[in-house]
């Protein structure tokens, strides 16, 4: 194969600084989130699967992807992206605890048409 130990090491080391100067660890509890996000995102916690996966609700088809991409500046995309991957991280880091396992980070339920999460019942009672 093409593993490099030695790039390896370097990579893992940099992700480590990196995370240290940007306390990434804590980016769930900084509550920072950007206006336009607030205003007009898409994607929503709705609770946990049967073994205790945190869930998503993407509602693409009521959402202008396009439009929240261009009223939001690089940084914040990158920002708010980690922010999300951090507190879903933790939802599921407190609910692999009560548990007393470790749980998927989370599982996405995408929906392109416009429909209501009550529209999609079947799916979410079978998670």
């Amino acid at each position: 194969g093409n593993f490099n130990l030695k790039k390896c090491e370097y990579l893992f080391r940099e992700n480590l600084a990196c995370r240290a100067i940007y306390d990434i660890d804590s980016f769930a509890d900084h509550g920072r989130i950007p206006e336009v996000v607030e205003k007009y995102g898409f994607v929503s916690p709705f609770g946990f699967a049967k073994d205790g996966t945190p869930l998503l609700y993407v509602a693409m088809g009521r959402g202008d992807l396009y439009g929240f991409v261009a009223s939001i500046c690089s940084y914040e995309i990158c920002w708010y992206g980690s922010t999300c991957f951090e507190t879903d991280l933790k939802r599921a880091r407190m609910e692999g605890k009560k548990w007393e396992k470790p749980t998927l980070i989370k599982l996405c339920m995408i929906n392109f048409l416009e429909e209501v999460v009550k529209d999609n019942e079947h799916i979410i009672e079978s998670l």
